[in-house]
């Protein structure tokens, strides 16, 4: 017997929809710096990198100035 509390995470619905915006404005990253990220990768940012470049980037942190 299954445990419904513990669905995989493809069988669990989400509210996500046409008006979600893209995952680098959702962390708080601009267009220009998504598309500087991909410029020093040399390749698109998959999502653990645009999470750590969001926090790094943050006005918190300030690497981005440093």
């Amino acid at each position: 017997m299954s445990d419904p509390s513990h669905q995989a995470a493809s069988d669990v619905e989400t509210s996500g929809g046409a008006s979600d915006p893209p995952l680098h404005q959702a962390l708080g990253l601009t267009d220009e710096e998504f598309a500087q990220i991909g410029e020093l990768l040399g390749r698109a940012p998959n999502d653990l990198e645009l999470a750590m470049y969001s926090v790094m980037w943050s006005e918190h942190c300030s690497y981005k100035s440093s």
